[in-house]
């Protein structure tokens, strides 16, 4: 089997695993939805929109979150501040 073949296969064996979970932090709903329709086949997609509900969601889901996609320029706290959080609470 070739590389490619190899990497053409890897969404299909995880097809049989849990999809790993990915958070995306953007209070624009049309780049929330462009973002979700690029990851939601292979990853199980939690969204925020404010800051409150990033922190919310990553704490209720901080054993499980592979990744956070977070928009720094949001209405109520900014991204770098959510990051600081995170940080801090590691």
């Amino acid at each position: 089997m070739t590389d490619q073949e190899l990497l053409n296969g890897l969404p299909d064996m995880l097809q049989g695993s849990q999809k790993r979970q990915v958070l995306i932090v953007e209070d624009e709903f049309v780049n929330r939805e462009i973002l979700k329709a690029n990851l939601d086949q292979d990853y199980e997609i939690l969204e925020a929109e404010t800051g409150a509900h990033a922190l919310d969601a990553i704490a209720a889901n901080v054993d499980t979150l592979s990744l956070v996609l977070l928009d720094l320029n949001l209405p109520d706290i900014h991204g770098m501040e959510i990051l600081r959080r995170m940080k801090w609470k590691a």
